[in-house]
């Protein structure tokens, strides 16, 4: 007498599995998880992307403006580093961000070495990759100034955190560098 109570009404645990009332419900929170979870990826690739692409153009941009002329003055450079955080809005690059311009020389066909470099007041903790003011400069694989010529490079260092913790973009620092010559 399985499925069938005594007074002729069907048991509670039959009628509930073939209780289809809450189907779409289910359907619709399944859906629901893969739409949010879809919608948070694209917003943080977006972002990703978006950052890099400002990053890239703070570096071009900052190398541009120094290369104008041969020997920029600090009030000049202070300048410069101060349009940076309008540059990468809506991030926040005073705390999370670092500009390094290094100046690199080579004198009668010596090594090409760092003459100067400025970095921005706040931001993280990033030194050159092209190397310390007096060192032999690191350069880019075939770049070499010619003999008494200088190149100005700007490096851009970022510390890249997600927004919803996603492992899709994890955290780690961004880096972008530009390299003119000088121009007289």
């Amino acid at each position: 007498m399985t499925g069938v109570a005594s007074a002729g009404r069907p048991d509670r645990a039959d009628s509930f599995w073939r209780d289809r009332r809450g189907n779409v419900l289910i359907e619709a929170a399944f859906g629901l998880v893969l739409l949010v979870g879809l919608l948070t990826s694209g917003v943080e690739i977006a972002r990703y992307v978006l950052l890099q692409q400002k990053l890239d153009r703070v570096a071009m941009t900052i190398g541009d403006l120094v290369s104008r002329s041969d020997q920029p003055s600090d009030a000049e450079i202070a300048d410069i580093f101060a349009a940076v955080p309008n540059l990468v809005e809506p991030f926040d690059f005073a705390t999370d961000g670092r500009v390094v311009v290094s100046a690199v020389r080579r004198e009668d066909g010596g090594t090409a070495q760092v003459v100067w470099q400025r970095l921005n007041s706040a931001g993280i903790d990033a030194s050159s990759e092209i190397g310390t003011v007096g060192a032999a400069a690191t350069l880019p694989d075939g770049l070499t100034p010619e003999t008494n010529d200088s190149l100005y490079i700007a490096e851009v260092f970022y510390d890249f955190q997600p927004l919803f913790g996603l492992d899709l973009v994890s955290a780690h620092r961004l880096y972008h560098r530009s390299v003119y010559r000088a121009r007289k």
